[in-house]
């Protein structure tokens, strides 16, 4: 087992042959890189030790927390930035790993030289923490199950979260499905906390197992005020508001309107339900003027094209809204015509809260 490193010899090592051959790790010692000219690509020189196993002391892990990121390309690596933008260095430990994969049979006689992919692989990790300034932990693991070996690894160092981009082949579902099985039958049926992110350019889709265990990000601890908790990228910032045009969406507004902080952006989208019944143009004229008396600033949007539920998601996203609110209504007769609400809550990429307003007792007084 070699373990490759960046001017510091560190620990790293197989578990066992059918997962990981070879595990390979940078230094958290972070060297100033040479600077060519704009043709010259610099890649970071690396040294080679054998250890025996994958372990927190062995990967020199010593905070509290551990955060393992998983990733494949050079070219894709918005989900090591992320995790590193979110980390305490004094409290996190940051893993980044990645899977060269081999067909089984090849196990035995993997080569555990570093290849140029790996050089560079390992180079843009370094490049993306030094301008951080926080320190990584890279790892490469030989394997014939990358997602397997992730998630193995997520227990050898004790991992609080495992960090993932979404699949190009399965379904967000599938991979979910997968990683807890496995970290289900790693623990033979009785599993300790781990939260798991797939990441995507539009998602951040979060799920706990066994509870969960997240790891707090640097901007809530060290957050002395609600605006600075949403200037560090934690709660809501911008609200969408789905408007109906009826009297019960008028109360939705107003209260959406007096509730929210005036430093949250709210954006409103007239939308009827059902199609056939759109808004009524004088009840929201009422509503933007009523809120312009009251000096809180909306910002009035038109949906997207396509599907209607469609069209409202690619809006969410384009204005990079925290929350969609709507009110929760009768199921529209309108058919694929109208808003389909399931649709939307598969498909947006924030979370959807669906608003029941009290309705008229069937029930007599008492």
């Amino acid at each position: 087992m070699n373990l490759l490193t960046k001017e510091v010899a560190t620990v790293a090592g197989s578990a066992f042959t059918a997962v990981f051959l070879g595990v390979f790790m940078v230094s958290e010692h972070f060297h100033q890189s040479l600077r060519g000219t704009a043709a010259h690509r610099h890649l970071e020189q690396f040294n080679q030790r054998t250890v025996e196993a994958v372990s927190p002391a062995a990967l020199g892990l010593t905070k509290p927390y551990r955060k393992l990121v998983a990733i494949r390309s050079t070219h894709n690596l918005f989900m090591l930035e992320r995790a590193l933008n979110e980390t305490d260095p004094d409290t996190t430990d940051v893993v980044v790993m990645t899977a060269r994969v081999t067909r089984r049979e090849e196990n035995t006689a993997v080569r555990l030289d570093l290849e140029q992919y790996d050089r560079e692989l390992m180079t843009a990790v370094v490049d993306r923490a030094e301008k951080c300034g926080k320190p990584v932990h890279p790892l490469i693991l030989v394997t014939n199950n990358p997602l397997y070996a992730v998630v193995h690894t997520a227990m050898d160092i004790g991992a609080q979260e495992l960090i993932l981009g979404t699949s190009n082949v399965y379904t967000a579902d599938e991979q979910v499905d997968q990683i807890a099985f496995y970290w289900i039958e790693l623990f033979a049926g009785n599993p300790r906390p781990l939260t798991v992110r797939l990441l995507s350019h539009s998602r951040d889709i979060s799920f706990d197992l066994a509870g969960g265990n997240r790891i707090p990000k640097i901007g809530e601890r060290k957050a002395r005020s609600v605006a600075e908790l949403r200037s560090a990228g934690v709660g809501v910032r911008h609200v969408l508001l789905v408007h109906d045009g009826t009297p019960e969406g008028s109360d939705l507004f107003l209260a959406v309107l007096t509730m929210l902080d005036p430093e949250v952006v709210l954006s409103v989208v007239p939308l009827a339900a059902d199609p056939f019944t759109p808004p009524d143009p004088a009840r929201l004229d009422e509503d933007w003027n009523r809120a312009r008396r009251l000096r809180r600033e909306i910002e009035v949007r038109s949906p997207r094209k396509g599907g209607r539920a469609a069209g409202l998601v690619e809006l969410a996203r384009e204005i990079r809204c925290d929350v969609i609110v709507l009110r929760s209504t009768e199921k529209s007769p309108a058919g694929d015509a109208g808003l389909d609400v399931d649709e939307l809550l598969r498909s947006a990429s924030c979370p959807v809260w669906l608003v029941s307003l009290p309705r008229v007792p069937d029930e007599v007084a008492g």
